[in-house]
């Protein structure tokens, strides 16, 4: 009857740690602490015991972490390191981008620059969202050098090659009566992407048989704050002289559901899980308050330069002067960051985030792709496309990349097209 009599007290007190969380108005942390050190013993046994089982867990994952990693230090200055991070990383790895909210009606455009790799987001007819690298067909050029905008039709301004929100080619003056010459074969270059919970995320391996992104804890967690109906409410960049990996730093050790051990006592979909998410090797999303998120998201540009994107996506306006507060905060919080990294590259000493389980993942995608770059004898660039020319097409190309030699924009086939 003890028995019963404590489960009952536990299932109660349960309710009531569970109301409390849905009317968010209440501070019961205190309350639930000492009203569980007030559990008849069975109880409170059994709360001990799994505190202790957790504790033990979290220190045989803090050791594996801290085994000693692959010694990378020229990894975040070294600019042949970044060109293998191009290739073994950034050309076959899912990457975050940007929130769907961004985009309202057909014809909405984004374009990015991400480590060399200029593409285009656009929401089609179909609202659908597609990604494409920002390469006329026809000589490499930009099809829009514009940050943003709005069109369902893209037109390179080069020589008028026009493509529509798919990517195909629906006009190519001077072309219609070309032999050989197929529109169906000369659209944009997509570039795979997928849509998880409002995050826009991107796949540069141009093979057609790529997996999908597979479902992660973190999706769970980005449905649980309601991310994908946020709109996004304000947003800045920051050009920062450091490596993309720096952004590691923002990371902290020690997370609000750690702090708050007691919150695991509650059923999954009212605890408020952790506070900061990673998004693939690039982006953090921060939980700052109910409803509201700061995503900050690095696009490389080189081995010593990113600019770090900070945007902010909120279930509904919050007042100015917290925004303002937050962006404040934040912008400062990077510039320590920037700080930071520029010492410690200064000292030569590596940072936290060398010996994080990310680290090592990101080693080892490196170590594999060196591997088979040795095995093949040459540079393998799982981002490359293959040029459809003409017969016609070729001799023009040729001609072309001898008068603008190998960087020439005019040759697009110099570099094998595009070598990325």
């Amino acid at each position: 009857m003890a028995i019963l009599d404590a489960y009952s007290y536990y299932y109660g007190l349960g309710i009531a740690m569970m109301l409390g969380y849905v009317i968010s108005s209440l501070r019961i942390e205190r309350f639930i602490i000492t009203a569980i050190t007030m559990l008849p013993k069975q109880v409170s046994g059994t709360l001990a015991k799994k505190q202790m089982a957790a504790s033990q867990e979290k220190s045989l994952v803090d050791s594996e972490e801290s085994f000693p990693r692959m010694s990378i230090l020229s990894g975040w200055t070294d600019e042949n390191i970044f060109e293998l991070e191009r290739r073994a990383i950034f050309s076959k790895t899912w990457l975050f981008v940007t929130h769907a909210a961004r985009f309202k009606k057909a014809g909405d455009y984004r374009t990015y620059d991400f480590a060399g790799f200029s593409f285009i987001v656009i929401l089609g007819k179909d609202k659908q969202l597609r990604t494409f690298h920002n390469v006329c067909r026809h000589r490499a050029y930009a099809v829009t050098k514009k940050a943003c905008g709005s069109s369902t039709v893209l037109g390179c301004r080069y020589h008028g090659w026009s493509y529509n929100t798919k990517g195909h080619l629906i006009k190519a003056p001077e072309f219609e009566n070309v032999p050989e010459f197929d529109k169906e074969k000369n659209g944009l270059w997509e570039v795979k992407t997928e849509v998880r919970e409002g995050m826009v995320c991107i796949n540069f391996d141009a093979r057609r048989d790529i997996e999908s992104m597979s479902p992660a804890e973190g999706e769970t967690i980005l449905r649980r704050w309601g991310v994908a109906m946020m709109q996004c409410i304000v947003d800045w960049k920051i050009e920062a002289s450091v490596n993309w990996k720096c952004l590691g730093f923002l990371e902290p050790r020690v997370d609000r559901q750690q702090e708050q051990w007691w919150l695991s006592y509650l059923p999954p979909r009212f605890q408020l899980g952790k506070q900061t998410l990673r998004v693939s090797g690039t982006t953090i999303v921060r939980r700052v308050a109910y409803g509201i998120v700061i995503v900050l998201a690095a696009f490389p540009q080189s081995a010593n330069s990113t600019i770090i994107e900070c945007s902010v996506f909120a279930s509904k306006s919050p007042k100015v002067t917290d925004l303002e507060t937050l962006k404040m905060h934040t912008s400062s919080e990077i510039d320590q960051m920037i700080a930071n990294a520029q010492e410690s590259r200064r000292q030569e000493s590596s940072s936290s985030f060398a010996a994080s389980a990310l680290q090592a993942h990101m080693n080892e995608l490196l170590e594999l792709h060196l591997s088979a770059e040795r095995r093949a004898g040459a540079e393998i660039h799982p981002a490359a496309q293959n040029q459809n020319f003409s017969m016609e097409g070729k001799a023009d190309d040729q001609f072309c990349k001898e008068l603008g030699g190998r960087t020439s924009m005019c040759s697009a086939n110099a570099r094998g097209l595009l070598d990325w």
